[in-house]
């Protein structure tokens, strides 16, 4: 099957950490990078808002992509111990909530 679809959540950023959350994915790895696209991810954009420490995560995926994989890949593995001590966490993973999708805008043409 081929198109894609939008997949939306929020993180947190533990306080006080915003920078050097942002200073670790100014130098992210090339082969979490490489590992996002062999999975079909096609654009993954993260957005902070700074004064409740949300982080909001927008990815297109192809449409008959499985992520499952990539969570327990050894690649990503390491980053979410990179990671682990900027992120809110439970049970030694990050705190991940989907987002409802409220509306979307989308020309003709």
């Amino acid at each position: 099957m081929t198109g894609q679809r939008a997949e939306v959540f929020a993180l947190r950023v533990q306080p006080g950490r915003e920078e050097e959350y942002l200073a670790r994915h100014s130098a992210i790895w090339p082969e979490l990078e490489q590992l996002f696209f062999a999975n079909g991810i096609r654009r993954y954009e993260i957005h902070l808002h700074r004064e409740t420490g949300l982080l909001f995560a927008f990815r297109l995926v192809d449409i008959d992509a499985d992520l499952g994989a990539i969570m327990d890949h050894p690649v990503m593995q390491r980053w979410r111990v990179h990671m682990a001590d900027v992120l809110v966490q439970d049970d030694g993973r990050p705190v991940r909530e989907l987002l409802e999708r409220m509306y979307v805008f989308n020309p003709p043409g």
